[in-house]
């Protein structure tokens, strides 16, 4: 039997460079990104059972727990930006991270980096009136045991936020 057991992830893969959307809106302007942000949805690539309960899914929120609906990005004055980050570990502990960087706003494309210990990492979102979503590629890893034998597998997922 397969079994799938969430693990910790770094906080730069939030941040991860993605761009998955082609539109152009040029009506939207750095006003309109103002504001708090709350992850509101993390879809998976590929259905998990996180939270042991014998059912896959890609919906990473009831898989993983409700530390998700903590992160968020908050738009600030300057094109500054604050990057909360909240997900599970192995147990019902969230790990969580903060980073603050700068974003910009060119058509429907919200562009946000980050430093995150030393690192700048960036991610490109698409708005879409009141949501930000991203693909991000290797956003965790979850640990697969099959017969007795455990190897780790990263798996993608699109992350929305919605405007608060």
């Amino acid at each position: 039997m397969k079994k799938l057991t969430m693990v910790a992830f770094a906080a730069a893969a939030f941040t991860a460079l993605s761009c998955s959307d082609d539109d152009n809106n040029t009506t939207n302007n750095n006003a309109t990104v103002s504001g708090k942000w709350m992850l509101t949805a993390v879809t998976a690539s590929h259905a998990v059972d996180g939270n042991d309960d014998g059912v896959s899914s890609t919906n990473l929120i009831t898989e993983g727990g409700a530390c998700f609906t903590d992160s968020y990005l908050q738009f600030g004055a300057n094109h500054t930006v604050a990057n909360f980050l909240s997900a599970p570990m192995l147990g019902d502990a969230c790990f969580t991270a903060e980073a603050d960087g700068e974003y910009s706003v060119n058509g429907n494309k919200v562009t946000v980096t980050v430093n995150y210990e030393g690192d700048n990492d960036t991610t490109v979102y698409t708005q879409n009136g009141n949501t930000l979503t991203a693909l991000v590629p290797d956003f965790y890893e979850v640990e697969v045991t099959v017969n007795g034998q455990t190897t780790s597998d990263s798996i993608d997922a699109t992350l929305v936020f919605t405007k608060q």
